[in-house]
């Protein structure tokens, strides 16, 4: 089970965000959310990269992918181990360093501040439940770029936070 997995279970009860009593507990719950959301487009990305710096086995059924895919593939087999693992590290970095730097650009949005909420909903109706929504973003500057680094920790399977440097 990854982190965010473990994560969501104790956050979702039947398919909804289940909501803290209390303002301060509901927005540390939203960011939490949409950082572990966020976290998972990163190691999303990741995972897509290793799976093209994969050789595939004689033999074995080439995977479906499209024919860009499969002809970057093509030419990143010639790579060896050692390749592959720099190539892979440059990935995470990379991929990791965007999302800091959105983080980042979201902070110092020009002229205006972003506000971004989340809204508890029924994943059965779809509607939205009656608590308010829960604003994650405050609209003082620097507030998500602080939050990046426990996020990576706290839910990247990919990504090695500042503990694991």
């Amino acid at each position: 089970m990854t982190k965010r997995q473990t994560f969501y279970e104790s956050v979702l009860g039947s398919g909804s965000l289940v909501v803290p009593e209390t303002a301060r507990e509901q927005q540390l719950v939203a960011q939490a959310l949409f950082g572990a959301v966020m976290v998972g487009c990163v190691d999303t990305s990741i995972e897509q990269a290793a799976a093209l710096l994969e050789p595939v086995a004689e033999g074995s059924p080439a995977p479906l992918e499209s024919p860009e895919a499969r002809d970057l593939r093509q030419r990143l087999a010639s790579l060896t181990e050692a390749q592959r693992n720099d190539v892979l590290a440059l990935v995470k970095k990379s991929v990791a360093g965007m999302f800091y730097w959105q983080c980042v650009k979201l902070d110092n949005f020009p002229g205006s501040d972003i506000e971004i909420r989340v809204t508890p909903h029924s994943e059965e109706t779809d509607d939205a439940a009656a608590p308010a929504p829960i604003v994650i973003v405050a609209p003082t500057a620097r507030e998500l770029r602080h939050q990046y680094y426990d996020w990576i920790e706290r839910f990247s399977d990919q990504v090695a936070g500042p503990a694991g440097k």
